[in-house]
């Protein structure tokens, strides 16, 4: 079963939240499993995907340029508790970490 682990900075309503929300209804099967991490906040969306069965975790990280950087560390911890197989990072300065985030031990 593959795993993959969404992250997103909220999960309001908007574009990439209906995608990230459209993804997991396409890719929930039995050889695929899906999570989300929200750094931010939840929303209509978070319960939407709550109602699917969906594991949705919120950081709560603060709204601040400081907040962005203290996601990293909190998103690797995150991550390495989960083993995720697949990294879907919704954040442009994650892109580079992805590779380090999902590697198992």
């Amino acid at each position: 079963m593959i795993k993959v682990m969404h992250v997103i900075p909220s999960l309001g309503i908007g574009g990439t939240e209906k995608m990230i929300l459209e993804l997991c209804r396409g890719l929930e099967s039995d050889s695929c499993k899906n999570a989300v991490v929200a750094l931010k906040f939840g929303g209509q969306t978070c319960e939407s995907l709550r109602n699917l069965g969906i594991p949705v975790t919120l950081c709560q990280s603060p709204n601040s340029f400081l907040g962005g950087f203290l996601d990293l560390p909190r998103l690797y911890f995150q991550l390495k508790k989960e083993i995720s197989d697949c990294c879907n990072l919704r954040k442009f300065f994650f892109l580079p970490t992805a590779g380090v985030y999902c590697q198992r031990e």
